[in-house]
């Protein structure tokens, strides 16, 4: 498996070039979430930004546009499986990734 991101062969990156604006954005999201989870980082969705607010209910008073958990229960619905992955991002294509560094990754802090 290639460590290389995102993966650049021709018919990939011809792909890619041709889709719409949203359709794009919404791959790179979603093959962004299946990398890191093929290589063994537990991902889960976060909030977005949308013009200029976060996409949580406190909106424009949100302390954290687009950088913490849609999910109050975030650690224990992180995952590796990408089945899942897809299936949370195809839901919400928007959602940014968060990536759970505690015990679970794949390596040593020291």
């Amino acid at each position: 498996m290639s460590s290389t991101f995102p993966p650049t062969p021709n018919s990939i990156t011809q792909y890619i070039e041709n889709l719409k604006p949203f359709e794009k954005m919404f791959n790179k999201k979603l093959d962004a979430a299946v990398f890191f989870a093929s290589r063994g980082i537990p991902v889960f969705p976060l909030y977005t930004v949308k013009n200029g607010m976060c996409t949580c209910r406190k909106a424009e008073n949100c302390r954290t546009p687009g950088k913490h958990p849609m999910h109050k229960n975030w650690q224990e619905e992180a995952t590796t499986d990408p089945e899942k992955v897809r299936r949370v991002w195809m839901a919400d294509p928007y959602a940014n990734i968060g990536l759970a560094m505690g015990n679970r990754t794949p390596w040593n802090r020291h």
